[in-house]
């Protein structure tokens, strides 16, 4: 039996986890705030922070349609420039989707994740 164009949509879906997990809690009729908030706490606790510790951060939100990662990419490539200074101790990117591999998403001073680093990240 042939695919169709929306059995490989459907399929494709079930790979992208986000949407996955929504769809699951839009089924079982809970908010998803009331989901996410304690995930995002878990997430925060697992890289060793606080949530109220992301206030010393110095962040740089980039959005829109077009160029986030380009952009995300030239901002993080000019402020390693700056590295080794008193100024940034690690500069930090995260993108979506990834373009080769899937540690790329994660890059500390321009340097993907190592493989051993990407897969302790995952839930215990």
């Amino acid at each position: 039996m042939e695919r169709t164009y929306s059995d490989a949509v459907a399929a494709l879906n079930t790979l992208q986890s986000n949407a996955t997990t929504i769809d699951n809690i839009r089924k079982a009729g809970k908010s998803l705030n009331l989901q996410a908030i304690p995930e995002m706490i878990e997430w925060c606790h697992r890289t060793g922070y606080e949530p109220v510790e992301f206030n010393r951060l110095n962040a740089i939100h980039i959005a829109g349609t077009k160029g986030k990662g380009s952009t995300s990419a030239f901002v993080s490539s000019i402020l390693c420039q700056f590295l080794p200074t008193n100024l940034f101790k690690k500069i930090g990117l995260y993108t979506s989707p990834h373009l080769r591999f899937v540690r790329e998403r994660i890059q500390i001073n321009n340097e993907p994740l190592s493989e051993e680093s990407f897969a302790n990240l995952g839930p215990a």
